[in-house]
């Protein structure tokens, strides 16, 4: 099985590819350092579309704003078992064992990935994607009904809740002799693997779909298509330039808590104007929400509603309590979503790296090349869609897609206030295809009219005096009667215009034409208008 240094880190051998400063920084993504909880780490593969088939292996978390954290990524020649192990063994040498950080993961139900987690990490909690988790439910299960109370059962924070959407799948959907229900087909997969009331509530992350992945997957489209080593460098670049742009905008970030989280909690606060909170002593506080009570605990960070202890920030209700007392919001969001987390997260860096003209020969021999596979008719370049795409979305080219645009600059710059312009790379201006000057038609020449001759003016001419001035009394104003229920005078009225007399000739004409066409008309047939 051929691999690439993706996590191995070349030459380096078995000496971790994370310094120590380094894992240090790892373990506060999405996590906290006292009670020794690690991130949540998304797992999945992706099909390399160059000339050199394969598949790129990925490990990415989330950090403190909500945005993907690329931990590390290998080149495999398919997605099995072996190649699985052998990415996770080397992943969790380098940050740390089970063991050592309760490590979160979620994928999809790959069997080769489901058979190495359990292997090298017993006791880990382990995420199914929802999405492909759907897939493979409606595979033998269809109906948008029976889509909607999955999704329910699914999402919500409440465990009576989900109790209750169960009980409705298996009342809604009976067993028919020896098919398999829908509710059997759930049954079989443990609610801690795709329930959200279920996730334990140290880890403050709620994600039921593995999009981290395929963030990463959609940001590196253009390296895929490259050989193996230029798509690798091309990754280490865009992640150098990735971090610092990430680190420098959070710098001009005048917030404590992180802009992509301030967002969240703003949409639970407008959800609050519905709350109102009851004191029931010390410490305990009743919320009516649209005719259901909740019980909420501030000092212990507690909804009944569940939200509140499993995503790190209050919920609807326990904001309308703090509202009620006159707290500060920011005391009660988790420190993983803090800015003084975010930048010790991304106060590293990738070093830079000189060209290949520089490198020095090992005296190791050359690598073994992968294998190639070239198949039948034009490479596929686009995403293979499922029946849960937006059919109204328009493909992209993959080139023009990317080069269009720079994600290094805009992904944090649009979600924080106050950064200037300034340290972002322009976009690559677009060659436009060069018009032809079109040719302008000269107007044809005006002809020029003959001069007019003058005649000449007399040779003399006598000027009689001017006539003496006449005095002219104005006669007095003649009056004008005032209709009072109009309020206009006859004066103010336009002239009438003579009404148009028809020609009498013409007329009768016309009579005897209509006359003749009723009398064609057969009498059985009735009237027949003619148009």
């Amino acid at each position: 099985m051929q691999k690439q240094a993706g996590v191995e880190g070349g030459s380096r051998g078995t000496e971790p590819w994370f310094s120590d400063c380094e894992e240090e920084e790892l373990k506060t993504v999405r996590g906290s350092d006292d009670e020794g909880d690690g991130p949540i780490i998304g797992l999945d593969g992706c099909f390399l579309k160059g000339m050199y088939r394969g598949q790129l292996l990925a490990a990415i978390g989330r950090d403190p704003n909500d945005n993907i954290y690329p931990i590390a990524f290998a080149y495999v020649e398919v997605e099995k078992y072996d190649s699985w192990e052998w990415f996770l063994r080397l992943l969790l040498r380098d940050i740390g064992s089970q063991d050592e950080r309760r490590w979160t993961f979620i994928s999809d139900r790959q069997k080769g990935l489901l058979d190495a987690v359990s292997e090298l990490a017993p006791g880990a909690e382990h995420r199914f994607c929802f999405r492909h988790m759907y897939n493979n439910f409606k595979g033998k299960f269809k109906g948008q009904e029976l889509k909607k109370l999955f999704w329910k059962a699914a999402s919500t924070y409440s465990v009576n809740q989900h109790l209750r959407l169960m009980k409705e799948i298996e009342t809604k959907y009976p067993e028919k002799g020896a098919e398999q229900t829908p509710y059997q087909w759930l049954a079989e997969i443990a609610p801690n693997h795709w329930a959200r009331c279920y996730f334990p509530t140290k880890i403050k992350c709620d994600v039921l779909v593995n999009n981290m992945n395929e963030s990463f997957n959609h940001i590196i489209l253009e390296a895929r298509e490259l050989p193996i080593i230029d798509m690798f460098e091309w990754i280490r670049k865009k992640l150098m330039t990735r971090i610092q742009t990430k680190k420098e905008g959070m710098k001009k970030y005048d917030g404590v808590v992180c802009p992509n989280i301030i967002k969240k909690v703003e949409t639970q606060r407008r959800e609050s104007r519905n709350c109102f909170p009851s004191w029931a002593g010390e410490d305990k506080f009743e919320v009516m929400h649209f005719m259901q009570n909740h019980v909420v605990y501030l000092k212990d960070k507690f909804c009944s509603c569940g939200m509140f202890q499993l995503v790190g920030f209050p919920c609807c209700h326990a904001i309308a309590l703090i509202d009620y007392q006159r707290k500060n919001l920011d005391d009660f969001v988790e420190d993983c979503f803090k800015k003084d987390v975010y930048l010790r997260v991304y106060s590293h860096m990738v070093h830079h790296v000189p060209g290949m003209h520089d490198f020095q020969d090992a005296n190791k021999g050359k690598g073994g090349s992968p294998n190639v596979t070239i198949k039948v008719g034009r490479p596929k370049k686009a995403r293979r869609r499922d029946a849960n795409d937006n059919p109204n979305l328009k493909r992209q080219n993959t080139r023009n897609a990317q080069n269009s645009k720079n994600e290094n600059a805009t992904e944090f710059m649009s979600q924080t206030e106050g950064s200037s312009q300034t340290n972002v790379p322009q976009q690559t201006p677009t060659r436009r295809p060069i018009k032809k000057p079109q040719q302008v038609r000269k107007p044809s020449p005006v002809p020029v009219p003959a001069p007019v001759q003058i005649p000449p003016a007399p040779a003399s001419v006598q000027i009689s005096p001017a006539p003496a001035p006449v005095l002219v009394t104005p006669a007095p104003p003649t009056p004008v009667l005032v209709n009072s229920s109009s309020q206009s005078t006859t004066s103010q009225l336009p002239p009438k215009v003579p009404r148009k007399q028809h020609n009498p000739v013409s007329l009768s004409r016309k009579l005897d034409k209509r006359k003749k066409q009723v009398e064609a008309v057969p009498a059985a047939g009735g009237f027949k208008r003619q148009c």
